[in-house]
């Protein structure tokens, strides 16, 4: 792997995980980068300022700022557009890979990730090389696999069945509005 660290890079963490924090610093800062973390979309906002960072790891489900937002308002800025975001995310869905790849993030790494991945993306990026699921389908091969999931039911296993789960009652409010009441 070539020397990623010449001239110190800079690369911003956001993410609410503190166990995810630690493990990106740690894998980062011994590869020789200067490395900043942000706990939530608006800190990651306000250190983007300060920190000017050259590429940063942006988590999707934050508090106070969603991701996504934070990747918008960072390439609609021209003061922002250049620095390259990274996704990570332990939701696997298509169309959030798509939604960042079309608001101009490098790629999209999938949780729970290994030092080499982190390493392998970051050494892309600032080789200016194609990310690696660049030219193929949106589903990252760096977090799982480009096939296609096709569920399969087991038969031979036992079964619960439920009844009245659905509550007879309707129950409104924001509270229940997920998962519902009663």
């Amino acid at each position: 792997m070539a020397d990623l660290s010449a001239a110190k890079r800079r690369i911003l963490i956001a993410d609410d995980t503190p166990q995810i924090l630690e493990l990106l610093r740690r894998i980062l800062t011994k590869a020789g980068f200067e490395v900043e973390t942000a706990v939530d979309g608006l800190d990651a906002l306000d250190k983007v300022l300060l920190f000017n960072p050259d590429l940063m790891f942006l988590d999707i489900m934050m508090p106070r700022v969603h991701g996504i937002d934070v990747l918008k308002q960072l390439k609609e800025n021209s003061s922002t557009s250049h620095i390259g975001v990274i996704m990570c995310s332990a939701r696997n869905f298509k169309s959030d890979s798509e939604q960042a790849q079309e608001l101009g993030a490098f790629d999209f790494l999938v949780k729970p990730f290994e030092k080499e991945q982190v390493l392998a993306l970051v050494e892309a990026f600032f080789s200016k090389r194609l990310p690696p699921t660049s030219g193929h389908s949106t589903t990252s091969i760096i977090g799982g696999s480009s096939e296609v999931y096709a569920p399969k039911l087991d038969t031979t296993l036992p079964y619960w069945r439920l009844w009245g789960t659905r509550g007879s009652i309707a129950v409104p409010g924001q509270k229940v509005a997920r998962h519902g009441g009663n």
